[in-house]
């Protein structure tokens, strides 16, 4: 019988302990995931504790206050106990200043630390395609696993997206972080147009939080109805199972701009929005590449125009955003949850280690 992968994951995490989303999205859930039990043994930390593993994968900055002196003690560390390091990036965080004005946080420092990992590893691990084909100036041996999402997480909550939108309120959500309002500020018209045929009825929910709430609000011209996430939901085991029980919306909407940083995103939105329920809009740009157009969602230009009709069919037509919101949640299970994609991660470490 092969001996199991010993893996100690190092997550990001900033001033909180715990880890963020992506580490568990991308690290936790995965690599503890019971369909890879019997193939990977895993101990995970904010440090490394100088034990006896095969692999130890960093994930991308680390900590939020990381130092040059530091990051290469854990480099040496990790050599010198024999186990090879991996390194694993889910954003195309060398554009990211670049694009995203509010990011002033990212700095040389970070871009140091990010190719000093690369180059320490014996290999990336990525979300995309798109992300790799970005790193590959840094390091020849990238293994893409796409994101899944753990099925134990999920609350079995059916399908709400069918009801006559003359009976009852219409809810559209948005989830993202606080990086996000030009992408919503894009799509300004098409929600106008919207709030002008259902008036009230029209109820817009975001997760995660905008920069600049009350002017975005304005642009888009309607409330913007925050649903708060703080204290013990931040942490993602306790925030999905309550987002996928509680979260009842008709309509997700995932705008995003067309840009070098943005075309490495990953689908993520496809799966919080198929998981949750909701039939989904999306910006035809490369990360909804995944996407059906018509079947598990709808795929728009960036254009106003095409957003608004985009909106409006799936609003004035309960039938259509049941059956793409049906569509879509039956695609997901069936291949894009942890029961299907777990192995992935071992696979993909047991090459790099190869």
């Amino acid at each position: 019988m092969t001996r199991k992968l010993r893996v100690r994951a190092l997550y990001e995490s900033g001033g909180e302990l715990n880890s963020q989303c992506s580490g568990h999205i991308r690290l936790l859930r995965p690599l503890s995931h019971p369909t890879v039990a019997d193939r990977i043994e895993l101990s995970s930390g904010r440090r490394f504790d100088g034990g006896q593993y095969d692999a130890v994968i960093v994930e991308r900055l680390w900590r939020g206050t990381i130092t040059i002196p530091a990051i290469e003690a854990l480099v040496h560390d990790v050599k010198k106990s024999g186990a090879k390091l991996i390194y694993a990036q889910d954003d195309n965080m060398f554009d990211l200043r670049h694009h995203l004005a509010n990011q002033e946080w990212l700095d040389e420092r970070h871009v140091t630390v990010m190719k000093f990992l690369q180059a320490s590893s014996v290999g990336l691990v990525v979300s995309t395609e798109r992300l790799k084909q970005r790193l590959s100036e840094f390091h020849d041996h990238i293994e893409v696993v796409e994101n899944a999402i753990d099925e134990r997480l999920i609350a079995s909550s059916p399908t709400r997206a069918t009801h006559d939108p003359d009976d009852e309120q219409l809810v559209v959500g948005f989830m993202g972080t606080r990086s996000h309002d030009e992408d919503l500020q894009m799509i300004a018209p098409a929600l106008r147009a919207a709030h002008e045929r259902f008036g009230d009825r029209l109820r817009l929910e975001i997760i995660g939080g905008l920069a600049q709430e009350a002017a975005t609000s304005r642009a888009l011209g309607l409330p913007i109805h925050a649903r708060s996430t703080d204290g013990e939901l931040s942490d993602y085991p306790l925030f999905f199972p309550w987002f996928t029980d509680t979260v009842k919306w008709d309509v997700g909407l995932a705008p995003l701009r067309d840009n070098p940083y943005n075309a490495c995103k990953s689908d993520i939105k496809w799966l919080d929005y198929s998981a949750v329920g909701a039939a989904g809009i999306f910006s035809a740009v490369p990360p909804y590449e995944s996407v059906e157009h018509g079947v598990t969602g709808l795929v728009v230009p960036n254009d106003p125009a095409a957003w608004r009709d985009a909106l409006m069919s799936l609003l004035s037509d309960p039938h259509y955003r049941g059956q793409i919101a049906r569509q879509a949640r039956r695609r997901f299970f069936g291949s894009r949850t942890l029961r299907t994609c777990a192995v992935q991660w071992a696979d993909a470490i047991t090459r790099l280690l190869s």
